[in-house]
């Protein structure tokens, strides 16, 4: 199904991408530039495998169920709540282990093109994937003149809302 073919390409994009993510800042490529050109590569590598998945004939697929009242209104409802956490992840971060480390790492990442130390926070030296992962919204605003800057702290939370949609996804192909 749609579901199962897109959790598992991006579960498994996921991982290759914060894994290769961090060995672009072990190897001090660690700009803004670099990474989404190496983002979009794996999504273009990626693409092809999705829909080729996808792609099965109509008599390989599963007879589609009619949908009941009870599937529309709680479609309904987990549209109200996708749409509730959108809004929630447009606002600016406000907690203190969002700001002074989940977001701290890729920030300083950025300023130094790659790995550096970071005093005070041992895990600098083995950061995870969602840290790697918020390096991409926050590069955004590194493209822009050093002036102009905005200091775009909020792109963390849209991958929250993805990993979301995802867990949403998960459950209802799971029940």
């Amino acid at each position: 199904s749609l579901c199962e073919a897109l959790l598992s390409f991006t579960l498994l994009g996921v991982v290759v991408l914060a894994f290769a993510l961090e060995m672009l800042a072990l190897g001090g490529l660690w700009i803004p530039r670099v990474l989404w050109f190496f983002s979009l590569a794996l999504m273009v590598i990626g693409l092809p495998w999705l829909i080729h998945g996808l792609g099965k004939p109509v008599a390989e697929r599963e007879p589609s169920e009619s949908w009941s009242k009870q599937k529309y209104l709680l479609f309904g409802a987990i549209l109200l709540v996708v749409q509730a956490a959108f809004l929630l992840a447009c606002l600016p971060p406000d907690d203190s282990d969002e700001l002074r480390y989940h977001l701290t790492i890729p920030k300083r990442y950025l300023e130094h093109q790659g790995w550096c130390s970071i005093e005070g926070q041992t895990f600098s030296f083995f950061p995870l994937g969602a840290e790697m992962l918020f390096s991409l919204p926050l590069s955004l605003d590194w493209l822009r003149p050093e002036g102009a800057r905005m200091g775009l702290a909020g792109g963390g939370e849209i991958v929250h809302l993805w990993f979301f949609v995802l867990i949403l996804m998960l459950l209802s192909e799971w029940s």
